[in-house]
């Protein structure tokens, strides 16, 4: 049984970019319905998504070739490729920076803890109970509880069904995409773990196929050309000492790129150190002067040199007479000042000449001053971090220099072995009798891996027929509740038609397999009478496109979860821009639907931009919506408006004592950035009109 993730509460902490004089983290609460990340260019939207995604797949990407097309590579995972993505974004390199969560499956729960800086797993439990805090236990956790077939399985289901974000594929257009997302949900789940791997080793016997029949089509051009010159070498050995060599040399590239790299980090590092040093010593400056003026206003009367002395003491800068720097001597200073007390003599204002002179201190100057100062002593703790990772990167680069020197030893040793074989062998072509043996071997291994494709793809397509009976049921599902939603939401009618991919499970090899996706049709302004086939998103509007793809999730999440009360997700960054304003509370009135379903714990989790327009309000169901419309064929053919839709659930709106727990709202839990504090009012304002419409502006 299938249980999808859904974020319950989420945690993050000591993170620079969501961290301010009023708030030092996030922590929101997620347990059902429409959640919105609300905020304006530049204060972290697209990262918290991202966190929240790293949250639940960790430090994994799929390999390379199969960033957009699920399927199109082999069923695993590689390592993180954007390591750098949190740490860059802020000044201490998120070396504090953790997210935290629960995320249910059905009826259980697991509570999982990461470093921003690396994603390890620093904490994890499942209903409570403690367990060893690895990825590797993570991971085994995750595929129990989830009922998926693997973690990379999961992984998919995360990545191309459940998060919709900016640099997406979309599920609908992509038909391998289509039928991975197929096999992973509607198989047997350890039907669905077998094919998978015939697959994998159909393509990769493919792979070594083709590779190798390129060489052994070298082999028979040089035997071709070949003359009847011996060689006292073996070929073989010579092929081991050359293949040793690249080996070395290989291992000598990496190390070099990775010496660059390291390099590069340091000089960014010192860069880094030297800007917090010129930070800081803005700060002391601005200290500086604002002792210098709290000193002039206490003693107005006193000479510039007097004045300068004693507002170098009290800033901290030391002694002018003797040098000393203790801090006891600007603590002296405070006081005395703090109570009306001469800092040189020590007199209160009763035995001062003068006393009439003495002013007092200023609240507005004294909270200026320890503003400066907490944000001196930031930028030194920043100047800190900053120097303990410069110092790791230079033992690090230390440490890649000495194994490079003693891999270019290494590689000289076997550089002069290779040249040494070298010599003996004859100046034209090689041994006759060694190439046609060595050409056998290999027309003998060739013969094994065109077997091993063909069993691969036999088994896979065995597989594939043992689930065809369910997998037909789960389809017609898919596309009745597909068609469902268009028809609920959508003027133009939209439907699918099944078609089937048929070819080699690699590039080449005389078995095929035929794999069932769906085509879209839809209705246009041109094509009234029926549906027309829309072969990519291209064919359609850039709202049609965002509307369709989501209506096709939608319909795959009720079909996996069937009459079962067993909550789903979907994360998203509203493309509020591309959408026109009915589209806008189509779309909106879909999410909240999907929220309200399975007695309201599915979450709809979308970041959206705080501007004019009406998303934020028709995602919680303030805004002015238009009367739905179902338009029959005759309206259509006959260019007729369609008629009220009957029977079309009404979602009442969100109360307002609700909404703020529906919203992170990064204007209050983000780092300001100069947009915001430069208009904050006018941005509070737009947040209230959107969330609070019936306050008035």
């Amino acid at each position: 049984m299938i249980h999808f993730p859904v974020l319950r509460d989420i945690r993050i902490e000591n993170y620079q970019l969501y961290r301010n004089d009023n708030s030092s983290g996030i922590e929101h609460s997620l347990e059902g319905g429409v959640h919105l990340i609300v905020g304006i260019n530049g204060l972290g939207k697209t990262t918290l998504l991202n966190a929240i995604y790293r949250l639940l797949v960790g430090p994994n990407d799929a390999p390379k070739g199969g960033e957009k097309s699920l399927g199109s590579s082999k069923n695993e995972l590689t390592p993180w490729r954007r390591k750098k993505f949190f740490s860059s974004r802020v000044k201490d390199g998120a070396l504090k920076a953790t997210i935290e969560g629960k995320i249910s499956f059905g009826d259980k729960s697991i509570k999982v803890k990461r470093k921003l800086s690396n994603l390890e797993v620093v904490g994890l439990s499942i209903d409570g109970e403690e367990l060893d805090a690895s990825q590797d236990m993570y991971e085994k956790t995750i595929e129990e509880l989830s009922g998926l077939p693997s973690y990379v399985d999961f992984f998919s289901v995360v990545k191309f069904l459940i998060f919709f974000l900016e640099d997406r594929s979309d599920l609908i257009w992509d038909h391998m995409s289509q039928f991975e997302m197929f096999r992973i949900l509607f198989f047997d789940r350890e039907v669905a773990k077998a094919s998978a791997k015939h697959r994998d080793d159909a393509r990769s016997a493919d792979s070594n196929y083709r590779n190798l029949l390129v060489s052994i089509n070298k082999i028979k051009e040089q035997l071709e050309e070949l003359t009847s010159d011996e060689t006292d070498v073996t070929r073989q050995e010579y092929a081991s000492a050359l293949a040793s060599l690249h080996g070395i040399e290989e291992q000598q590239r990496d190390l070099n790129e990775e010496f660059i790299e390291v390099e590069a980090d340091a000089d960014n590092s010192k860069l880094k150190i030297a800007k917090l040093k010129r930070e800081f010593d803005e700060y002391k400056f601005g200290i500086e002067e604002k002792q210098h003026t709290l000193v002039s206003k206490h003693f107005p009367d006193l000479n510039d040199t007097v004045k300068i002395l004693l507002s170098n003491l009290s800033a901290g800068g030391g002694c002018f007479v003797c040098g000393n720097e203790s801090e006891n001597i600007s603590q002296t200073i405070k006081k005395a000042l703090d109570n009306n007390c001469c800092p040189v003599c020590d007199s209160n204002e009763n035995h001062q000449e003068n006393s009439s002179k003495v002013i007092d201190n200023s609240e507005l100057e004294e909270a200026r001053l320890k503003k400066l100062q907490q944000e001196s002593l930031l930028t030194l703790d920043s100047l800190e971090l900053q120097q303990e990772i410069l110092n790791d990167q230079l033992k690090n680069k230390a440490y890649l220099q000495e194994l490079i020197a003693q891999i270019s030893e290494e590689r000289v040793k076997w550089l002069r072995k290779v040249q040494s074989i070298e010599k003996t062998l004859p100046e034209e072509g090689s041994s006759v009798e060694e190439l046609a043996k060595q050409l056998r071997l290999l027309q003998g291994l060739l013969a094994q891996y065109n077997d091993t494709r063909r069993k691969e793809t036999q088994a896979y397509k065995n597989a594939l027929a043992s689930q065809e009976t369910n997998l037909h049921t789960k389809l017609e599902l898919v596309k009745t509740k597909f068609e469902y939603y268009c028809s609920r939401l959508l003027v133009e009618k939209v439907m699918l038609r099944r078609d089937f991919i048929e070819g080699p499970l690699g590039q080449g090899g005389d078995e095929k397999v035929r794999l069932p996706f769906f085509k879209v049709y839809m209705t246009s302004g041109v094509h009234k009478e029926s549906p027309e086939l829309r072969e990519s998103h291209e064919q359609v509007s850039e709202s049609q496109r965002e509307f369709i793809d989501l209506a096709f999730r939608l319909a795959i999440f009720d079909v996996v979860n069937g009459e079962r009360n067993s909550p789903a997700m979907v994360v998203m960054e509203t493309p509020e821009a591309s959408l026109d304003s009915i589209f806008m509370h189509e779309i909106s009135h879909l999410f909240r639907t999907f929220g309200e379903q399975n007695d309201g714990k599915n979450v709809f989790l979308a970041s959206t931009n705080l501007n004019q327009s009406a998303m934020i309000s028709s995602l919680l169901g303030i805004a002015n919506e238009p009367v739905p419309l179902s338009q029959t064929r005759k309206d259509r053919i006959q260019g007729q408006p369609g008629k009220e839709l009957k029977g079309n659930k009404h979602i009442p709106k969100l109360p307002q004592e609700d909404r703020d727990s529906h919203i992170i709202n990064l204007l209050k839990l983000a780092a300001p950035n100069a947009a915001l504090i430069n208009h904050a009012e006018y941005y509070d304002t737009l947040f209230n009109n959107a969330v609070f419409p019936e306050q008035g502006s």
